[in-house]
């Protein structure tokens, strides 16, 4: 189980932001990232337009990052190949 409360303090230690890259969206259709956030931060206004992260909500987990390249995170650790 993931214990979101550890998450959040990790999150504002490392200062990641996830920001979505609208140039990536096709904003033609509901986004399927929205069923992905563990904590409900990802919201989408009309199936035609960009999703939307409620930053007060998101913990910084990254699992949008790994559903979708619309999602880009900040200050995270790349991992090299």
């Amino acid at each position: 189980m993931i214990n979101f409360a550890s998450l959040i303090q990790k999150n504002k230690k490392m200062k990641r932001n996830i920001i979505v890259n609208e140039n990536f969206c096709p904003q033609n259709h509901p986004c399927p990232s929205t069923g992905v956030c563990p904590v409900g931060a990802i919201t989408q206004k009309s199936p035609f337009s960009a999703p939307e992260i409620n930053y007060s909500k998101c913990t910084g987990c990254g699992i949008c990052t790994r559903s979708c390249m619309v999602f880009q995170c900040t200050n995270c650790l790349k991992k090299s190949v």
